[in-house]
This record gives C-alpha cells, structure tokens and sequence, in this order.
C-alpha cells in the first residue's frame, strides 16, 4: 500500500490512472485532513521546486562568470 505521500506525489505527477485519479479526488472532496495535508504537501512541494530552479539558475550563472574571467 502507497504511503499519502507516494499518493499525493503520483496524482502530481499525472501518474494515476483515470480510476485512480476519479477516487483520489473525490476523497480530497470528502475527508478534510487528507485535503489538508494534500495542500500542504503541494504548497512544499512548489516551494522547493522554486528553490531548486533557482539555485540551478545560480549555479549555472556563476559557471558562466567563471568561463569569463
């Protein structure tokens, strides 16, 4: 059995089969906590994705500032 966690991860991913999918949302729909702990996952999730694309970002400016100088 999947962990929330993996659940959540695979509905973001677009990973779920459409039955998957169906029963997932409606229980986001029906039980408050796992919505809840569903929105802050996401809410995590995005913000480390934002902070990996920028340290990238970073990353990849000062190599480019190193090859210059």
């Amino acid at each position: 059995m999947e962990t929330f966690y993996e659940q959540f991860e695979i509905y973001l991913e677009g990973a779920m089969d459409e039955q998957d999918r169906r029963d997932f949302e409606r229980r986001l729909e029906a039980d408050e906590a796992f919505r809840m702990e569903f929105e802050s996952y996401r809410a995590i999730r995005s913000s480390l994705q934002e902070n990996w694309k920028a340290q990238a970002q970073t990353e990849a400016l000062q190599n480019t500032l190193q090859g210059l100088g």
